[in-house]
């Protein structure tokens, strides 16, 4: 209704007179709203009352509001290290790192070697290789020495239908930044170009749905945050637990 539709067009169409551009006609394109963004903070400041206003944890199933891209997992062997921050790449070691080299031997359109052209050095987790070019079905799994050198390759899956063209990409040393200040907190994936010796952030959380809400304080009419209480809990079910007279006024700090 307003922004940009399936194909990326602008709703409504630029090049409709300002009549024709509101409406609710897809042709031309039309859109509801003149202000987008005064439209979207209306609608969250009215959402954000009417939440605010009603008890809905322990009514409503809230599980999609936690939902998130988890992060990789140290099996996944998609990354070396694990950091906090940012800040902390810094003072990753990563002197002696550098990015191992295969070369695949295809035979009638399979996969059935791997040279160990270089075998790089410092990786902590044996690194994933990606197999691009024509074909498909190809899966390889490395291992690595004490020195973080890929030491063997073994094939899981050998493909069908490669030719001359396929390259072997080994994962450069990799670290997982558990919370990059630059994108609000997500986790992210940062490789080491030993060469130019800087770090590229190559994949970050795609979503994480507790960033855009948090819980607030509800109160049932006629009460407030100045209101004298007698008990404060952590539950509701420790309500059972209370010596309380009639009259007793309590807090609940956790719902649902």
């Amino acid at each position: 209704m307003s922004g940009y539709d399936e194909q990326d067009r602008l709703v409504p169409d630029p090049y409709l007179s300002p009549k024709e551009k509101y409406g609710a006609l897809n042709k031309p394109r039309q859109s509801w709203f003149k202000n987008r963004y005064e439209a979207l903070k209306q609608f969250i400041e009215r959402t954000n009352l009417v939440l605010s206003e009603n008890l809905i944890v322990d009514d409503k199933i809230i599980t999609s509001l936690n939902k998130n891209d988890p992060q990789p997992t140290a099996v996944s062997n998609l990354y070396d290290v694990k950091i906090d921050t940012l800040d902390d790449l810094a003072f990753v070691g990563v002197a002696k790192a550098a990015q191992a080299i295969l070369t695949p031997v295809i035979v009638d359109g399979k996969i059935t070697n791997v040279l160990i052209t270089d075998p790089g050095r410092g990786y902590r987790n044996a690194p994933v290789v990606t197999v691009t070019g024509n074909g498909s079905g190809a899966v390889l799994q490395t291992t690595i020495d004490a020195l973080g050198k890929i030491n063997s390759v073994s094939i899981i899956e050998s493909g069908v239908n490669y030719s001359g063209n396929v390259i072997l990409t080994v994962r450069p040393f990799t670290v997982l930044v558990a919370s990059d200040s630059t994108i609000l907190g997500k986790w992210a994936l940062y490789e080491r170009d030993t060469v130019a010796k800087t770090w590229t952030r190559v994949k970050s959380q795609a979503y994480d749905v507790k960033l855009f809400w948090d819980y607030t304080d509800w109160y049932a009419t006629g009460y407030s945050e100045v209101t004298d209480i007698d008990y404060l809990i952590d539950n509701a079910y420790e309500l059972t637990q209370l010596e309380d007279q009639i009259g007793n006024e309590v807090k609940i700090s956790k719902i649902g």
